[in-house]
């Protein structure tokens, strides 16, 4: 049997989409609630609690404790409305993420069946296969983040400019820009569909619809800072922009966002999975690139995928893999749309791709596999009974790891390590006793902290009773160690 007729073949096709969503929907089951879930939902606590975003979780730094305001807007506003709806929980945020992305799957399969972009439903399960197998999607539609909002509201903007491309109808442009304006709300990384909705328009020689569309994406954009009331908050979130930890002195530089952009490449072979991802694409580009220029929704559809990559590269901070979801579903697109055509080139290549398309599923399902893995069932009852047995009281002011506001955020006042480490390792050499010092200050009254935190500060085996500054180790609680103020 040709090597074209197993790949091509519709059990082979199907196959590798329910595999892919068996895995995504097995990794849904009890998944892990990190770092980020804690962050933002804090926010939204807060928001939802005081009209205003701040943080006892990070009070102390760049003046969070007081008012911070470089949060993702929209992100953090619809955590605030389900924490009303459904109450204080990790899944309710967690649910938000999940309804996009079954937003974003109905929305393509609207827009590629209304423009007749495929024309084999062949192609459609392709497409379904690549996007719910690829892990980085998996892993993000259902972590409390804001990048598969910022995804969705950038894949509608694009389909209504599509629409819109040969037809110039102004109201569609319109909610495109809306669409785009959106993306930005949700987190400023959305500016990449800004800027890659007007490259297409202006591509297409559509000037008057690019205005159209960039009055009003950059108007909803400006909803940004209308928590921003006067000079006093204006020198805050500059302050606060400046001196945010996850940005560095390339973010704020010509000569740093083009070495960002030189060095982008690091983003796309970040592990096995992004490597997958990458060379599948690129080999599809090179070996049908003169398919994809004659065509004209593989053209517009690789032209927006590329202004978002570019833009994307020069804005974006650090190299984080994760932000590859935003132009992932273009990619998957002209994946589908060629797939056949792959198996019509020379017997070399066709086994090239069939080796490439081989490790991008079993990469992506192998990452999937490692959220298996990471699962965090009854965290909550966890830390209400860590809490009881080293005695704390409502209103105590306490360290914890960030996730410890599942569901003790009404209960105490929480503080993370990460605020005294970076405190601690500015002052002096010895982060352990800076620690201790500086919580101690805090009127901290319990600490309880992770391996790695005790590893941090070079703290090993201690023994029950044991005297670190004002603190008495009260032993292991779990995954956690407990401290008490004498």
């Amino acid at each position: 049997m040709k090597i074209a007729d197993v790949f091509t073949s519709k059990k082979f096709i199907v196959g590798l989409l329910l595999i892919s969503i068996s895995m995504a929907l097995l990794s849904l089951v009890h998944r892990e609630t990190g770092t980020d879930d804690a962050w933002f939902a804090e926010q939204s606590y807060w928001f939802s609690k005081n009209g205003y975003v701040r943080s006892n979780l990070f009070d102390g730094l760049n003046n969070f404790g007081e008012n911070h305001l470089t949060y993702h807007r929209l992100h953090v506003w619809q955590g605030a409305l389900m924490l009303k709806m459904y109450g204080w929980s990790s899944y309710a945020f967690k649910f938000i993420l999940l309804t996009y992305f079954l937003i974003f799957l109905l929305a393509v399969y609207g827009f590629l069946k209304s423009n007749k972009i495929f024309t084999d439903s062949s192609q459609y399960v392709v497409f379904y296969s690549l996007s719910i197998a690829y892990s980085i999607m998996v892993l993000l539609i259902f972590t409390n983040r804001p990048d598969i909002t910022v995804m969705t509201f950038g894949f509608l903007s694009f389909a209504k400019i599509y629409s819109s491309l040969n037809k110039q109808q102004t109201l569609k442009i319109i909610i495109a820009g809306l669409f785009a304006g959106l993306a930005v709300l949700t987190h400023l990384n959305g500016l990449v569909f800004v800027v890659a909705g007007g490259v297409l328009l202006l591509y297409a020689k559509n000037y008057r619809q690019f205005w159209y569309f960039g009055v009003t994406s950059c108007v909803v954009s400006l909803l940004y800072f209308i928590i921003i009331q006067d000079m006093s908050d204006v020198r805050l979130y500059l302050q606060q922009m400046s001196r945010n930890p996850a940005l560095s002195e390339d973010d704020y530089s010509i000569s740093g966002s083009l070495w960002k952009l030189l060095s982008s490449h690091k983003s796309y072979f970040h592990k096995g999975s992004d490597a997958s991802y990458t060379l599948l694409f690129v080999m599809t580009f090179w070996w049908q690139r003169k398919r994809i220029f004659a065509n004209e929704a593989a053209r517009n559809t690789f032209i927006y995928f590329v202004s978002i990559a570019i833009t994307l590269a020069l804005i974006s901070p650090g190299y984080k893999s994760m932000y590859l979801v935003y132009h992932a579903p273009y990619a998957f697109i002209l994946i589908a749309l060629l797939y056949k055509e792959m198996f019509t080139l020379s017997v070399i290549r066709q086994r090239a791709f069939a080796v490439l398309l081989c490790l991008y599923f079993l990469t992506q399902w192998g990452e999937v596999g490692f959220l298996f893995n990471k699962r965090t069932p009854g965290m909550s009852v966890m830390h209400e009974n860590v809490s009881k047995s080293l005695g704390i009281e409502q209103g105590d002011r306490i360290i914890a790891p960030i996730t410890f506001v599942f569901n003790e955020v009404e209960k105490y006042n929480i503080k993370t390590f990460h605020v005294y480490r970076l405190r601690g390792s500015r002052i002096a050499k010895s982060l352990e006793k800076e620690f201790f010092r500086l919580a101690s200050e805090d009127r901290r009254k319990y600490l309880i902290l992770y391996d790695y935190d005790m590893e941090d500060m070079h703290i090993k085996d201690p023994v029950k009773g044991g005297r670190f500054g004002n603190y008495v180790y009260q032993g292991k609680y779990g995954p956690y160690h407990g401290f008490k103020h004498i």
